[in-house]
């Protein structure tokens, strides 16, 4: 009712609650819930959810905790178009909060934890995490990173790029058929202020007498950069007696281009029962690659009995 006596018709009323917007979506393996809207009050459980949550450019806050449930492993950074089944590449960050120390992505031995396949590019950032004992089938045991092949020209392959950047992890702990890391097909990965340690590959299926990137493994157009980085304690296995190369334990590239900076590479190595093998650069093996060292060490990498290493 107005001052002059006039009353008006009633409203249309709306109730509804407000929806958490981020552009922080917080994720706690221990008290978070599968129903979770995101916010530090009702975090997701699961890291996939958050990330699916996320728009560009937000960031995906991860608390201390072991993650390793279904949609804490291969992980990935798009949107599907649900008419057209088009794919969106996500930019976001996820970042593990108290670090690697206490943020732990365990594949268990049986996943992947990371797949970096959608055209992403380096604003992709993911930080602070120990990512162990991963076991994909395909690529890089625990991450992998490629681009999208688009035909060729001139008998050359071509490819859209997908990147990402990799800050203060610890990729450890992986024991497979494959890398602890791949970055191929024009994919282009840096890793900053990393350790990659303690990781093996074993005899890969029958026919094949190589051996090669337990650590990281670049091909095919790859472009990694390590910076501030340690490859560490690395190995190439074969246990089966057969003659086989061992080559790159700590890394390895093919038609690639890896830069070098400030960097060390250690303590990798060839383990083998069969004698008179040949092992080619345990500590750093490329082959037609380009590959750009600055204030970096390569030392104490190691063969084995009766080999010829290059380390």
């Amino acid at each position: 009712v107005d001052s002059a006596g006039y009353e008006s018709s009633p409203s249309i009323q709306i109730v509804a609650e407000p929806r958490y917007l981020g552009p922080v979506w917080y994720v706690d393996a221990e008290n978070g819930s599968g129903f979770g809207e995101g916010s530090i009050a009702d975090a997701f459980r699961e890291i996939q959810d958050a990330i699916d949550a996320a728009d560009e450019g937000d960031t995906v806050m991860v608390l201390p905790g072991t993650y390793d449930r279904f949609g804490d492993r291969e992980l990935k950074f798009a949107v599907e178009n649900q008419n057209t089944g088009s794919i969106t590449p996500k930019n976001i960050v996820l970042f593990a909060r108290d670090g690697p120390d206490s943020t732990i992505l365990d594949g268990e031995d049986n996943k992947q934890l990371f797949t970096i396949d959608t055209q992403n590019d380096t604003t992709l950032k993911i930080i602070g995490f120990t990512i162990q004992n991963g076991g994909g089938d395909f690529g890089g045991a625990a991450v992998s990173v490629a681009g999208v092949y688009v035909g060729q020209t001139n008998g050359n392959d071509n490819y859209n790029p997908s990147g990402a950047v990799f800050e203060n992890c610890v990729i450890k702990d992986t024991h497979t058929q494959g890398p602890a890391i791949l970055v191929e097909n024009g994919g282009g990965a840096i890793f900053r202020n990393c350790i990659v340690k303690n990781n093996s590959i074993g005899k890969f299926p029958s026919g094949v007498n190589e051996l090669h990137g337990a650590g990281v493994k670049v091909q095919q157009q790859g472009k990694l950069l390590l910076d501030r980085t340690k490859i560490l304690d690395n190995y190439t296995n074969n246990q089966d007696g057969n003659f086989e190369y061992h080559k790159g334990s700590g890394v390895y590239a093919d038609n690639s281009v890896i830069y070098i900076v400030n960097s060390l590479i250690a303590g990798n190595y060839a383990n083998d029962q069969f004698t008179g093998i040949y092992v080619f650069g345990s500590g750093l093996y490329a082959w037609n690659s380009e590959v750009v060292m600055i204030n970096s060490t390569i030392t104490d990498n190691q063969g084995v009995e009766e080999s010829q290493a290059f380390n």
